[in-house]
């Protein structure tokens, strides 16, 4: 889940892009967009990601679809907010 979570981030909020957002590659879907991510926790540590746009939106897709699955089943195994007389 924790993974879900911070790809999530990752792909929203990518650190380090130069190339420009992943939406402007819709113009060209195989153009190369390299992002680089700093490691926590340290300064120096870093890791670069190159993939296409077409990649880039498809990850973030899958990542968007696999947050509101999350999402949807955490809301359907909770019980309903109990309601008390006076409170509506």
């Amino acid at each position: 889940m924790i993974e879900l979570v911070v790809a999530f981030l990752l792909v929203s909020n990518p650190d380090g892009d130069r190339t420009g957002s992943v939406s402007s590659g819709i113009r060209n879907p195989e153009r190369i967009i390299c992002r680089t991510r700093q490691a926590t926790g340290s300064r120096l540590r870093s890791t670069r990601t190159c993939m296409t746009a077409a990649e880039w939106n498809a990850r973030r897709e899958e990542i968007t679809r696999g947050m509101r699955d999350y999402t949807t089943r955490e809301m359907a195994s909770q019980p309903p907010p109990a309601i008390t007389p006076g409170s509506e």
